[in-house]
C-alpha cells in the first residue's frame, strides 16, 4: 500500500479518537457543571432557608421546654386542690374556701403559676376561684363528703338549675379523653368549654344556700375535678 494513503488512514484514526475522546470529556464537563450548578443552587437555598430553619428547631426546643415547666406548675396546682378530695376527712367550710382560694391564688401568682396556664385550661381555673371565693364570702355552711358518687350528686345539681352548658362540657370533655381521639380536638374545643363552664358555675353562687351539705361538696369537688382534667388532657395533647 502507498505510503501516502497509509498515513492518511493513520491520521483519520487519531482524529476520529481525538474526536471521541474530546466529545467524551465535553459530556462530562457538562454533566459536572449541571451537577454543580444543582449542588450550588441547593445551598443557596439552603442559605437562604436557615433562619426559618433555626428559627423552627429554636420553637421546638422552647417548646419543650415550656411543656416542661407548665408540667411543674400544674402538679403545684394540682397539689393545693387536696382539701376538695373525696378521701380527705378534713372539714370544709367558708374558711376553708377562703383559704384555699388565696393558696390559688399564690400560686397564680408564683413565677411557676399562672403564667404557664393555657388558655385551654385558663376558665377551668377561674371557675374554681370565682366558686371558692363567691362561697368564701357565705357564713355558716359546711361541705359533707357524701357517700353517693359526688359526680352524680353534681350532675342533678347541674339538670335541676338548667345549667345545660355545663353538662355539655362534662360529656364534651368525657369524649375527648377516650382513647384514639386526635389530641388537636382537644386544643380546638377547650378554650370554648372552657368559658361556657365557666359562665355556668358563677350561677350556682346565688343559689347556694338552696343546696344540701352534701351538694355542697360535690359542686366543690367537682369543679376542681374538671379543672384537673382539663391539666391532663392539657399536657398529654401536647406531648403526642
Amino acid at each position: 500500500m502507498d505510503l501516502a494513503v497509509v498515513l492518511d488512514l493513520i491520521t483519520l484514526g487519531v482524529l476520529t479518537v481525538g474526536g471521541f475522546a474530546l466529545a467524551t470529556v465535553g459530556l462530562g464537563l457538562q454533566a459536572g457543571v449541571k451537577t454543580s450548578a444543582e449542588e450550588g443552587a441547593r445551598i443557596a437555598i439552603d442559605n437562604v432557608n436557615w433562619p426559618n430553619k433555626l428559627g423552627q428547631e429554636l420553637q421546638k426546643v422552647r417548646g419543650t421546654e415550656r411543656q416542661e415547666l407548665r408540667f411543674g406548675a400544674y402538679a403545684a396546682l394540682w397539689a393545693k386542690q387536696r382539701p376538695l378530695a373525696i378521701y380527705d376527712a378534713g372539714i370544709f367550710n367558708e374558711k376553708a374556701a377562703k383559704k384555699l382560694s388565696g393558696e390559688l391564688s399564690d400560686w397564680y401568682f408564683s413565677d411557676t403559676g399562672g403564667l404557664l396556664l393555657s388558655k385551654q385550661v385558663r376558665d377551668f381555673y377561674f371557675a374554681l376561684q370565682d366558686l371558692l371565693r363567691a362561697v368564701g364570702a357565705i357564713p355558716r355552711w359546711r361541705a359533707v363528703r357524701p357517700q353517693e358518687d359526688a359526680a352524680q350528686i353534681f350532675l342533678r345539681v347541674l339538670k335541676r338549675e338548667q345549667l345545660d352548658n355545663a353538662r355539655k362540657t362534662i360529656v364534651c370533655l368525657k369524649r375527648l379523653d377516650e382513647p384514639g381521639v386526635d389530641p388537636e380536638e382537644w386544643a380546638k374545643q377547650a378554650a370554648t368549654l372552657a368559658k361556657e363552664w365557666r359562665a355556668d358555675i358563677r350561677k350556682l353562687h346565688g343559689r347556694w344556700g338552696e343546696l344540701s351539705s352534701n351538694e355542697h361538696f360535690a359542686v366543690l369537688q367537682q369543679v376542681a375535678s374538671i379543672l384537673r382534667t382539663s391539666m391532663v388532657n392539657d399536657v398529654e395533647s401536647r406531648s403526642r
